[in-house]
C-alpha cells in the first residue's frame, strides 16, 4: 500500500481502538446477533490490560528493572478501564476518571506511556459530539491531570522501603516545563484528531442524508415526469383518435340512412370512410410511436405546417361529414406562435368541432381566428339546435375540455366556453404571439 494510503487510513485506525467507531449508520455485515457496546469494550479493555502486564512482567524478567512497578500495573490497569468505557461513558464519567487518575496514580509521570489512559479518555470525549462545551470540559480534564502528573504537586513514592535502592523521597522536584509542554501537545493533539473525525463522520452523515433527500426528489420527479408523459400521450390519442372516429362514426350513420334510397351516396361513403380510417391509423401510429421514440418530440407536439392549412384541413373533414362549416383568418400575415401554442390552437379547435358532431346538434359551425392584445384568438361558434339528428347518440370521454385548459395553460393561454350570445355554443382559447409576432 503507497505511503500516502497508510497516513490516511492513521485517523480511522485511532478511532476504531481508541475512540467511539461505531456508528447507528455503520451497515450490519454479519448475522449473528449484535451485543451489547458495553459487554464487547468491557472485554476488549480486559484484554488490553492483559496485554500491557504481560508485556510488562516479560520486561521485568529480561532485566528491566523499573523505578516504581506500581505506577505500571496501575496505568495498564486505568487503560483498560478508559478502553472499556470509551463508547458508553458520559461527559461527567469522563471528567472524573481523567481527573482521577493522577490522584490513583499517586506520583510524578514515569513515562510517556502513562498517559495512554488520559489520551483514551481525551479522544473519546472530543468523538461524543454534541454541545462545544462537553468536549471542552473532557479535553480540559485531561489537560489538567497532566499538568497534575508533571508538577511538583505529585511526590516521589517506591514501592516498598525494602527494594535494593531505595532511597527515601527528597524535596520535591521542580515542574519541568519541556516535558509539560510535550506531554500536554500530545494530549490536547489527539483530542483534536478526535474531534476532526467526529466532524467528519458528521458531514459524512449529512452528506449522506443529502443525497438520500436528492434521491428521494429525484424519483420524485421521475415520476411526475412519467405522469405527465403519459397524461400528454393520453390527450394525443384522444385528440386525434377520437375527431377521425367521431367523423367517421357520422358519415357511416348517414350512409346506412340512404343505402337503399341513394346507393351511390352510400357508395362514397364507404370510400370516404375507408381513407379516413386510413388517415386516423396513420395519425394513431405517430402518436404512440411517441412511446418508443422518448428522445424525440412527439409528433403531435410540432408546429408541422401553416397554421391556416392545417385547420383548413380539419374544417373540410367535418364538412364532408355533413357539418356545414367554414374558416375565417383575419389578418394580415399569420401569426408567429410557439410550438406548444400552435399545438393548442390546432388540438382545440379539433376537439371543438369533434364535440359540434357528438353533442351540438348543429348545422354550422365558424372557426374564427384574429389577432387579439398581443395574442392570437380563436372562436369555434355553432348554431345548436334543440333536436337530436336521427341515428344513435355518440358518447363522449369527457376528457376533451379538460385536455383544451391543460394546453391552454403549457403555452400561458387561457380557455373559455359556453353559451354563445346569438344562441349555439362558443368556445374561445387565446394564446401569446411570440416577438415580432405579427410580419
Amino acid at each position: 500500500m503507497p505511503v500516502g494510503g497508510v497516513v490516511g487510513r492513521v485517523p480511522e485506525v485511532f478511532s476504531h481502538v481508541l475512540g467511539r467507531a461505531d456508528s447507528p449508520r455503520t451497515p450490519v455485515l454479519s448475522h449473528r446477533p449484535a451485543r451489547h457496546p458495553l459487554a464487547t469494550d468491557a472485554a476488549i479493555g480486559v484484554g488490553v490490560a492483559a496485554v500491557w502486564l504481560v508485556v510488562f512482567e516479560i520486561g521485568k524478567r529480561t532485566g528491566w528493572r523499573p523505578v516504581d512497578p506500581r505506577a505500571w500495573v496501575i496505568a495498564g490497569a486505568c487503560l483498560g478501564l478508559a478502553v472499556a468505557v470509551r463508547r458508553v461513558g458520559g461527559v461527567g464519567l469522563f471528567v472524573l476518571l481523567a481527573l482521577a487518575y493522577p490522584l490513583v496514580y499517586g506520583r510524578p509521570l514515569l513515562s510517556y506511556f502513562h498517559l495512554l489512559p488520559l489520551l483514551v479518555l481525551g479522544f473519546a470525549g472530543a468523538q461524543m459530539g454534541g454541545r462545544r462545551h462537553r468536549v471542552v470540559l473532557v479535553v480540559g480534564a485531561c489537560a489538567v491531570s497532566v499538568a497534575i502528573l508533571l508538577s511538583p504537586l505529585m511526590t516521589p513514592r517506591l514501592w516498598s522501603p525494602d527494594r535494593p535502592g531505595f532511597e527515601p523521597p527528597g524535596p520535591r522536584p521542580r515542574i519541568n516545563l519541556s516535558d509539560l509542554a510535550l506531554a500536554e501537545f500530545a494530549t490536547v493533539s489527539v483530542a483534536l484528531l478526535g474531534a476532526a473525525i467526529a466532524s467528519q463522520r458528521a458531514a459524512a452523515r449529512d452528506l449522506a442524508d443529502r443525497n438520500e433527500e436528492l434521491e428521494r426528489l429525484r424519483r420524485s420527479e421521475a415520476d411526475r415526469a412519467v405522469a405527465e408523459e403519459r397524461l400528454r400521450i393520453s390527450r394525443e390519442v384522444h385528440d386525434l383518435v377520437a375527431h377521425h372516429l367521431t367523423a367517421i362514426l357520422m358519415r357511416a350513420q348517414a350512409a346506412d340512412r340512404v343505402r337503399d334510397s341513394r346507393p351511390d351516396e352510400a357508395q362514397r361513403a364507404v370510400a370516404w370512410i375507408a381513407d379516413e380510417s386510413r388517415e386516423a391509423l396513420r395519425s394513431t401510429r405517430l402518436t404512440v410511436s411517441t412511446l418508443r421514440e422518448a428522445a424525440s418530440a412527439a409528433p403531435g407536439d410540432r408546429d408541422d405546417g401553416p397554421l391556416a392549412d392545417d385547420l383548413a384541413q380539419m374544417v373540410e373533414r367535418v364538412r364532408q361529414v355533413g357539418l356545414h362549416a367554414r374558416l375565417e383568418a383575419r389578418w394580415d400575415a399569420e401569426p408567429r406562435l410557439s410550438p406548444s401554442a400552435g399545438v393548442a390552437v390546432r388540438r382545440t379547435v379539433q376537439e371543438a368541432l369533434t364535440n359540434v358532431l357528438k353533442h351540438a346538434h348543429a348545422t354550422d359551425a365558424l372557426v374564427l381566428l384574429r389577432p387579439d392584445g398581443g395574442g392570437l384568438s380563436t372562436w369555434v361558434l355553432d348554431n345548436g339546435r334543440a333536436t337530436a339528428p336521427p341515428g344513435p347518440p355518440v358518447p363522449g370521454s369527457g376528457a376533451g375540455l379538460t385536455g383544451m385548459s391543460e394546453r391552454a395553460l403549457a403555452c400561458g393561454g387561457r380557455v373559455d366556453h359556453g353559451p354563445a350570445p346569438d344562441g349555439g355554443w362558443q368556445v374561445h382559447l387565446w394564446v401569446p404571439i411570440l416577438i415580432g409576432g405579427e410580419r
